[in-house]
């Protein structure tokens, strides 16, 4: 029913959206064009298969209960492209399965299974719909929980989207509408308190300055409702959060591109019990790319997420990520990267978490590759027991099928 109740609000807006007369910014089929190469997608089979092997000198990300382990792991991706004229349509599956040799308790099994469909009515209206089915796992170490339990937190969850989009790319003003939904559902250590169910709405303004540079103000609402109570107070942490972001975006020739977005974030909880939350929130993706060789890319984040109410109501994620990709002489590849990122929760409790990590991969074909790749993360807590540092080594062979 509330999956039924969301697509309706969304398809009076889309109605309503249409009526304005403008035009379109890159949806969720351009996306995908880009991942695919551009141009016109290409029917049939896709598919890769990964194995790695990782040694992991911390496997539960703790600094009282140090393990080490050798982790066998296998990354299967699969996915169907059919097109019927200008329509996409798209089913695939990936999944990610470990073991860990020294405690099997960490072992964990991800699917993912997912189907799109791109489809282009006109010049001036395109719509995109999807769904998608995903079994996983809190990793260890994530932001807004605490890892007290043997074996990791699992949880399946349903995800929708919608979007519906009017005009050309040439013309002067743009806009679009995206609905998205999940459902998501904890199966293991009494972390059913934690279930809910979350659907959020994007509208997407855009104005273009040139062909390649556009401004645009993307105000979006999300509605989160729990299912149940940690703690026996109603109205629990149901909450909506609204934000208004503005943005450019821009390629500069085809040495730099970027998407930069900077707004304010509001979140309002639905009882008194809990405070509520505003704030500065940020998004951008920058490449810069001097040589056709070598790629150099940033990425920016500021925004609210919901913790564990063991810990906190919620917590402000601020992220800095750099990295660079090298191909050097006879197909070999070199990556280097650094991140930080700082999560201040709204009570007792703030982490500052950083990441080293440079990897050197081999083409021996067309499909064939192989590699390794090294990661140092420390997190460093003012909250007992939250502090870790962690060493892995992974080697990897990947084989792809097309």
């Amino acid at each position: 029913m509330w999956v039924r109740q969301q697509f309706l609000e969304w398809a009076i807006l889309v109605m309503l959206l249409s009526c304005l007369g403008v035009s379109q910014a890159e949806t969720y089929a351009d996306t995908y064009a880009r991942e695919s190469g551009g141009g016109r997608p290409v029917p049939g089979f896709y598919g890769s298969i990964e194995g790695n092997l990782v040694s992991d000198e911390n496997i539960r990300r703790t600094d009282s209960d140090e393990q080490f382990s050798l982790v066998p792991m296998i990354k299967p991706d699969m996915s169907w492209v059919a097109v019927e004229r200008k329509h996409v349509f798209r089913l695939g599956y990936q999944g990610t399965y470990a073991r860990f040799l020294s405690n099997h308790f960490e072992d964990f099994d991800d699917t993912t299974l997912y189907g799109d469909a791109f489809l282009s009515h006109s010049k001036r209206l395109r719509t995109a719909f999807g769904a998608a089915f995903r079994r996983g796992h809190d990793e260890r170490g994530a932001s807004g929980i605490i890892d007290i339990f043997q074996r990791p937190n699992i949880w399946n969850q349903w995800s929708f989207q919608a979007e519906g989009l009017y005009g050309r790319k040439i013309a002067k003003a743009q806009a679009g509408l995206r609905w998205e939904a999940d459902r998501r559902r904890y199966l293991n250590n009494n972390q059913d308190f934690r279930d809910y169910n979350d659907w959020r709405l994007t509208g997407l303004f855009v104005y273009n300055l040139g062909s390649k540079t556009q401004l645009f103000f993307e105000p979006s609402y999300e509605k989160r409702n729990y299912l149940s109570s940690f703690d026996s107070v109603a109205p629990d942490l149901d909450n909506s959060t609204m934000r208004y972001l503005l943005g450019i975006s821009w390629e500069l020739t085809a040495k730099t591109t970027g998407v930069f977005k900077a707004g304010y974030y509001n979140r309002d909880y639905d009882g008194d019990v809990y405070e509520d939350g505003d704030g500065l929130a940020v998004s951008a993706d920058i490449t810069w790319q001097p040589k056709t060789y070598s790629k150099v890319n940033l990425v920016l984040s500021r925004d609210i997420n919901d913790a564990t109410q063991t810990v906190a109501t919620n917590y402000v994620s601020t992220l800095a990520k750099l990295s660079w990709e090298h191909q050097l002489p006879r197909f070999k590849t070199l990556e280097l990267g650094v991140s930080y990122q700082n999560d201040d929760y709204n009570v007792l409790r703030e982490d500052d978490i950083y990441n080293v990590n440079i990897g050197f991969s081999q083409s021996l074909s067309r499909r064939l590759s192989v590699g390794i790749r090294y990661d140092y993360d420390n997190r460093d807590s003012n909250l007992i027991g939250n502090n870790y540092r962690d060493n892995r080594i992974t080697l990897g062979v990947r084989y792809v099928f097309r």
